[in-house]
């Protein structure tokens, strides 16, 4: 009998071992997640979290896969298929979600201002393009696979150009540099970095900087990084990690803006000379509602989407991830 109960107790004894130290094997256990990405600066907290180990350190293993159509990623992480992605304009996310945007959750955004601008309007260096009114019937570029075209457009109408007269033209970012000088389009609408690289080309004049900033609102939302609420349940310990490498990812930014830069420089293949501007990247318990659901409405105004919808359904609340 009291060889039982000495086994019983030992049994015992490992069982209770085994329950207080379960919880620290279930967090140092490396954790398989996919994340997607559009070639975008809003996308920058990914790559620098790879690069500083972040996932690392977060135990996360985390394949990342740029996205070969910006939005077929929304479909993506609606199915599961990846957990995160990043680095969606958000004219190109609304135009996806607006159907359910109780299903997605906000990990990141980033947003522009008019004293640091992302976007700016260019001609060449030899235009005689002075005034607005002088569009009318020219070739307008603007950045392919983004839903910068309908804010575009919508701008242009209330500075007096004709859009209905005009070519638009889709302008992918390897043709950036050479659009105007290859005369592919007459004027164009650039984001950063090709806003800055532009700034320094002979052969590009300013027209007019932080088009967006100034003619839309400010601070204006330029992409984001997000998960679904399904990931969050299904997926939920790869979520919690994603999120936590992409704040530790945001937080190396702010501290070390000219290193960020340098890896920006290599991601986008830029000249190691080149100085650009980062947006502000915001973590998800810092996002701005209100500036959200301005830019639902000037969405709406824009076309983009039909409907008006409450930006406040993409809250990714603290419950959500503990």
């Amino acid at each position: 009998m009291t060889k039982v109960l000495t086994v019983i107790n030992i049994i015992l004894a490992a069982i209770l071992v085994y329950i207080l130290i379960y919880p620290q094997i279930q967090a140092n256990k490396i954790i398989e997640a996919q994340a997607l990405y559009v070639n975008d600066l809003s996308a920058l907290p990914l790559f620098v979290a790879e690069d500083m180990g972040f996932f690392d350190s977060t135990r996360v293993r985390c394949q990342l896969s740029e996205v070969e159509k910006p939005g077929s990623d929304v479909d993506e992480v609606m199915k599961t298929a990846s957990q995160i992605s990043f680095g969606l304009d958000w004219g190109t996310f609304l135009f996806k979600a607006a159907v359910r945007p109780e299903v997605y959750r906000v990990v990141m955004s980033t947003s522009s201002t008019i004293s640091e601008p992302y976007t700016a309007l260019f001609v060449s260096k030899r235009s005689r393009i002075k005034k607005f009114k002088q569009f009318t019937g020219k070739k307008i570029g603007y950045p392919r696979d983004t839903k910068a075209l309908e804010f575009l457009k919508l701008l242009l109408k209330k500075d007096g150009v004709d859009v209905e007269k005009c070519n638009f033209i889709a302008i992918a970012d390897f043709e950036m540099d050479s659009a105007l000088v290859k005369k592919l389009v007459d004027v164009l609408l650039a984001f950063e970095p090709y806003r800055s690289l532009l700034m320094n080309d002979p052969n590009a004049k300013l027209f007019a900087d932080a088009y967006f900033e100034r003619n839309l609102f400010t601070p204006f939302p330029i992409g984001l990084a997000y998960t679904t609420i399904t990931n969050v349940s299904v997926h939920k310990k790869a979520v919690q990690r994603l999120v936590k490498a992409t704040d530790m990812a945001v937080e190396w930014i702010r501290k070390n803006p000219d290193e960020a830069i340098e890896i920006a420089r290599k991601r986008f293949e830029l000249p190691d000379s080149l100085i650009f501007n980062l947006p502000t990247y915001q973590k998800h318990e810092e996002l701005d509602f209100v500036q959200f659901n301005r830019f639902v409405s000037k969405a709406k105004e824009a076309e983009i989407i039909l409907f008006e919808i409450d930006a406040n359904k993409f809250l990714l609340r603290p419950e959500e991830i503990k």
